[in-house]
């Protein structure tokens, strides 16, 4: 089975790709210090936080959406927002950035110099909240909503498409060659669902899962790789075909992380991270948090982000304590760790090293 490995300069939009890989295209800082916070007391939330472009950072906070500098925090620009905006991570674009609610969609001007945020689009709608958006390959800016639909933006001309596919969705949907890819609960049942994206998404087919899905799909080669039901699934994405399933070894709560030849997963409240083939599902590498900290009751807190050099970033809790880390798989290591950081989302790594991350309990900070 091939393997595509993607690209990416820096996480622009919910889990760096549009395949959910969560690369960051970054080489891993060897050590870190808290460079800048913003005290925000509604925090993120349990959304994916925040996103960078060079210089630029932009944030999903409760109630409010943020734009920042990884330099320092002289320049901020925070503006309304309803709270379940912090559900949809922001979409930075040459043309703007991509905040969205379950009442409006806008894009914002990139100028940390004005007051006020300048609005350069902007669509209200009904559809729930957006988890999201995720540029497809023919001009369209597609999410998943909390009402189950799956609405296409137009970028040519911010016309809004959205078609009714299911009761509600909760992650994030993976966008590839045309076709969004998104898990469901339907009564007992989860399905994964693929669907064409254009003026009127269809459903193409989807694909039977034991229970409900807490993992956004990753996209690679075309298969799809979820978890549903306490099983984890590789799909064929032509027919939405079962490749192989197995039993998980706890509660799968955040995405797969695609490193190469296999896929990086959390299954709570083990310690024991492990890294499964993607062609069988055969088990090809492990480390285990609790042997690094010392602490057995340590566990993933985050979706976590891999570097260009293979290190995974991630958030942690212990008995007491929360940490932001990273971890090099290779020589089963914890190259640094932060403590005190309770971590909302998914860390993203600046091309000038900085590392970002929102907070459950307070805006971003930025440690470098």
């Amino acid at each position: 089975m091939e393997t595509i490995l993607s690209v990416v300069a820096a996480c622009v939009m919910a889990h760096c790709s549009p395949g959910l890989t969560d690369e960051s295209g970054q080489p891993a800082p060897q050590q870190v210090s808290r460079a800048w916070d913003v005290r925000y007391r509604q925090g993120s939330g349990t959304g994916l936080g925040c996103v960078v472009e060079n210089e630029l950072v932009a944030c999903s906070l409760r109630y409010a959406g943020w734009l920042g500098s990884t330099l320092d925090k002289s320049s901020t620009l925070t503006f309304d927002m309803l709270a379940d905006a912090a559900a949809s991570a922001p979409l930075i674009l040459d043309e703007g950035v991509v905040f969205a609610d379950s009442s409006r969609i806008i894009l914002v001007e990139k100028n940390l110099s004005s007051r006020s945020p300048v609005v350069l689009q902007e669509v209200n709608h009904q559809y729930g909240t957006p988890i999201s958006f995720i540029p497809s390959d023919n001009g369209f800016l597609v999410a998943n909503t909390s009402l189950g639909y799956i609405i296409a933006l137009r970028r040519s001309d911010w016309q809004i498409f959205a078609t009714k596919v299911s009761d509600s969705f909760t992650n994030t949907a993976a966008v590839v060659d045309g076709n969004a890819y998104a898990t469901a609960f339907e009564g007992d049942t989860g399905y994964l669902y693929k669907v064409s994206i254009g003026e009127a998404p269809a459903v193409v087919h989807r694909t039977a899962l034991a229970g409900q899905s807490y993992a956004s799909p990753l996209v690679v080669g075309g298969f799809s790789y979820t978890d549903g039901g306490g099983r984890i699934y590789a799909i064929d994405n032509s027919a939405g075909s079962i490749l192989w399933d197995q039993p998980a070894l706890g509660a799968v709560r955040a995405s797969f992380v695609h490193d190469g030849d296999g896929f990086w997963l959390f299954e709570l409240p083990n310690s024991r991270v492990r890294k499964l083939q993607y062609s069988d599902g055969a088990e090809l590498d492990d480390f285990d948090l609790a042997s690094m900290v010392n602490d057995p009751a340590i566990r993933p807190n985050s979706v976590a982000t891999i570097t260009s050099d293979g290190i995974l970033v991630f958030g942690m809790k212990g008995a007491r304590r929360t940490w932001l880390g990273a971890v090099d798989p290779v020589s089963d290591t914890m190259l640094w760790q932060y403590r005190g950081i309770d971590t909302a989302g998914q860390p993203v790594i600046a091309p000038d090293g900085t590392v970002i991350v929102g907070r459950r309990n307070g805006g971003p900070i930025a440690l470098r």
